[in-house]
């Protein structure tokens, strides 16, 4: 046994962690062009100028392959039929009690089909025929003594075909139990959730090969190797072979990006609007910070040097050659960046442009004026009524009604519109602006108002509360005759309305 040092462990666990930083540090070096390049020189030659350990040509061909996405495949029929064939023979062997060369031979043939997944879950008899080889695979592994082999071989059937079962009519009763007991303790175990989005959205979601739904998707499966696709206006996605663990995973397509990127024994990027996006996602699957991108056009070389986690251009240089273009790279600025110029604050706007509060000294006022009308009348209509208190009841009663109807609305119109008025013109002293918080601008103008409104017509509520004709100026009520009482109403509606303004303000104040 190798023992090792605590000093000794942590230089190991420092080297390892220094060798992770240096190969996400080291870039991916790749063509960009509108056609398959004929050679790999300029992309070479970028990649002894970056220092070792760029990676590029059939090892970044093979990463590709392996950890972003293989080349789609459409169904080819010829191999499928070969392998089927191989299957056929498996299972002729096992009822021949050839167990060994069964076993052999649906091995053989179950990993090849396995491999092309994508290709099978999408041929419905090379599926079933896989499905089936499993099952009699698992069966003379169980005769044999294999019993955990023969369950291990039972879980990848189910998590490929979680639909699929045994029939009674081909498989005798004994495995089919054998089958269900293995199905139910995955049953009973925590599932992988799937949430799949593609750009664009409504994409046929393939897992295994097998359509599941459309994006975006939500789902679940068993945990283990799975492949996936996504067919996005008949054009298939490269296969993304991933093993899934419990608990949730978001995975994202971006089916134009997933285009540009042509793999083969020299990857290359096509050129056009995802190109970049196809070299970030490329430079983030295999764990690499930027992804350098090499073009020529017109005799002249171009480099791009574009970041994984944002796919933007960070570096850019041309030149007559590649060495020259390397030599050339500058730093790009961000699109729309303007760092030499402050971004301008918000605007204000002058005291005698500020429309809402002059509207609401306006309206205010002409309603505290309508008000004060009708109160002045309501009182001379009192005193009137007064002087026929027993001489002309008829009168009297019409007079002190009139006087009723009429002073209560004036004297809570007068009290609204002046409380309106006097806060629009403290308005004047706090002007509206270009902020883009709500509490600077509308918001802010309708809570105050109502605020004002409703305090300063619960103050007018409580002056009526109960008054006589000499209590105040403004009380509508025939001597002797005091007006009902409405006090808690007014009280509520003032301090509703002060809660209200008082809100608003103070949500402005805070509002960044």
């Amino acid at each position: 046994m190798l023992h090792i040092r605590p000093m000794s462990r942590w230089l190991v666990v420092l080297a390892l962690v220094g060798a992770t930083g240096a190969a996400s540090a080291q870039p991916i070096v790749i063509d960009l062009a509108t056609a398959a390049p004929a050679s790999p020189t300029a992309v070479d030659q970028v990649a002894r100028l970056a220092g070792p350990g760029a990676l590029r040509g059939p090892a970044l061909a093979a990463a590709i392959v392996e950890r972003v996405s293989a080349p789609a495949q459409e169904s080819d029929s010829s191999p499928l039929n070969d392998l089927q064939n191989l299957v056929m023979e498996g299972i002729d062997d096992f009822y021949q009690n050839r167990f060994n060369e069964a076993v052999d031979k649906l091995t053989r043939a179950g990993t090849a089909l396995r491999a092309a997944i994508d290709v099978v879950g999408r041929e419905e008899r090379a599926a079933q025929a896989l499905f089936e080889s499993q099952i009699i695979l698992a069966i003379t592994l169980k005769y044999q003594g294999h019993v955990e082999e023969a369950r291990e071989v039972i879980r990848h059937c189910i998590r490929t075909f979680p639909e699929r079962r045994p029939m009674l009519a081909q498989f005798s009763p004994d495995l089919i139990r054998f089958y269900d007991e293995v199905k139910s303790g995955m049953d009973a175990a925590p599932r992988a959730t799937l949430k799949i989005t593609t750009e664009p959205p409504g994409c046929v979601v393939l897992r295994d090969g097998q359509a599941v739904g459309t994006s975006p998707f939500e789902g679940t499966a068993y945990p283990g190797a799975h492949t996936l696709q996504v067919r996005c206006a008949g054009r298939l996605s490269g296969v993304r072979r991933l093993t899934l663990a419990e608990g949730p995973r978001d995975i994202h397509f971006d089916a134009e990006a997933d285009a540009a990127l042509r793999g083969g024994p020299i990857p290359w990027i096509q050129a056009g609007p995802a190109a970049r996006r196809a070299a970030a996602q490329m430079g983030r699957e295999l764990g690499r910070d930027t992804v350098i991108l090499v073009s020529s056009s017109g005799g002249r070389a171009s480099i791009e040097v574009v970041r994984s986690d944002s796919a933007r251009v960070e570096r850019r240089g041309t030149g007559d050659n590649v060495a020259a273009a390397w030599a050339g790279l500058e730093a790009v600025r961000p699109e729309g960046e303007r760092p030499d110029r402050p971004e301008p604050g918000p605007t204000r706007t002058p005291w005698y442009l500020d429309v809402p509060a002059w509207a609401g000294i306006g309206i205010g006022a002409l309603t505290a004026v309508t008000g004060l009308a009708l109160l002045s009348g309501a009182r001379d209509d009192a005193r009137e009524a007064y002087q026929y208190g027993s001489s002309d009841p008829t009168r009297y009663y019409d007079l002190s009604k009139s006087a009723k109807d009429a002073g209560v609305p004036g004297m809570l119109l007068m009290t609204s519109g002046t409380g309106l008025a006097l806060g629009s013109v403290a308005a004047l002293a706090t002007p509206s602006s270009d902020h883009p918080g709500p509490f600077h601008g509308p918001w802010f103008w309708v809570m105050s108002a109502a605020g004002l409104v409703a305090a300063s017509t619960g103050v007018g509520m409580m002056a009526l509360d109960g008054c006589d004709y000499d209590d105040h100026s403004f009380c509508p009520a025939v001597l002797d005759h005091p007006l009902a009482s409405n006090a808690p109403t007014g009280a509520v509606l003032t301090v509703g309305g002060a809660v209200v303004l008082t809100s608003a303000i103070v949500l402005r104040l805070v509002e960044k």
